[in-house]
């Protein structure tokens, strides 16, 4: 069996102290999963898994202890596979894009332990891999280097992502901006990248106010929330009046926190605010509000 002699080629080189001749051998079989065209079924796809994994592992474990540099070169051509391996695979479990998720984030830990590369040509590798993005594996890149990259460097990254923008990388270049505000752990940034060449979507509405609750800012996320206009069966209404009640908490409105969950009860039956209301009742309420809350279920 060709592939499992692959492998086993592998193994011994890794034995060996001169990482080159295990970096020749991930290098063959890179070569020869990237030449590979044939479709693979969702019964064969934990095999090419399996295969994917090894080659992963012998990256990680064998040759980055013996040259971090040819590693982090070597996992940059494992990515490479990741287009033409995804289009010839039924992937509907998710496990073949996940090897390649995974692999990006150990990008990180090669390139701390790497000299040959400063932070400019780290921006550039994250700024070129973060835009050709076709099938999310890179959606992390830029949170998995942010306790390597400084503010010059994230600096660097918006300008890059601005003078690359146009009609059709829009959607990507503000999901960039969104991550480095995030990196960064600024609201307000973050908000300026929600806003970014369009109007602030209505789901942006609820990550801005979860960021604001998060810096301790309750009364702006209670109105970026109230200035979010969906219809009432919308799924996402839980997750707003969720955040609405978590910053009127904040904020220390308790008597508006009841009547919001008493409202959203009334409409829903939760049980978790059923919980909460009563947690926070007083005694001589506890008794109507149960047996109002029994006949509503009845009904």
């Amino acid at each position: 069996n060709s592939n499992i002699q692959n492998q086993l080629d592998i193994i011994f080189a890794g034995l060996d102290k001169d990482p080159k001749k295990i970096a020749i051998m991930i290098k063959k079989e890179i070569v020869l999963l990237k030449k590979s065209s044939k479709f693979v079924d969702y019964y064969e796809s934990d095999a090419l898994v399996d295969r994917l994994n090894a080659l992963y592992i012998r990256i990680i474990n064998d040759l980055k202890d013996k040259s971090p540099e040819i590693a982090f070169e070597m996992m940059l051509n494992f990515l490479d596979l990741h287009k033409n391996t995804l289009e010839r695979v039924e992937d509907s479990k998710g496990r073949v894009s996940e090897v390649f998720c995974t692999a990006c984030n150990e990008l990180h830990s090669i390139s701390r332990d790497t000299d040959h590369l400063n932070n400019q040509a780290l921006v550039e590798i994250i700024f070129t891999r973060f835009m050709d993005n076709d099938y999310g594996i890179y959606d992390d890149i830029i949170h998995s280097f942010k306790d390597i990259l400084k503010d010059q460097d994230f600096h660097l990254l918006k300008e890059k992502f601005k003078n690359v923008v146009n009609n059709k990388n829009t959607e990507v270049v503000k999901f960039g901006l969104k991550s480095i505000a995030d990196c960064k752990n600024n609201v307000d940034e973050y908000i300026s990248a929600c806003a970014f060449n369009s109007d602030i979507y209505t789901y942006d509405h609820l990550e801005i106010a979860k960021r604001l609750i998060k810096h301790l800012r309750p009364k702006e996320a209670i109105e970026w929330l109230d200035h979010m206009k969906i219809p009432m069966d919308h799924p996402w209404n839980q997750h707003k009046k969720d955040l609405k009640i978590q910053a009127l908490e904040l904020d220390g409105n308790y008597e508006q926190v009841q009547k919001e969950r008493l409202s959203w009860f009334s409409e829903t039956l939760n049980p978790k605010l059923y919980d909460e209301i009563l947690k926070a009742a007083k005694p001589d309420f506890k008794n109507i509000f149960i047996s109002d809350a029994i006949n509503k279920a009845f009904q």
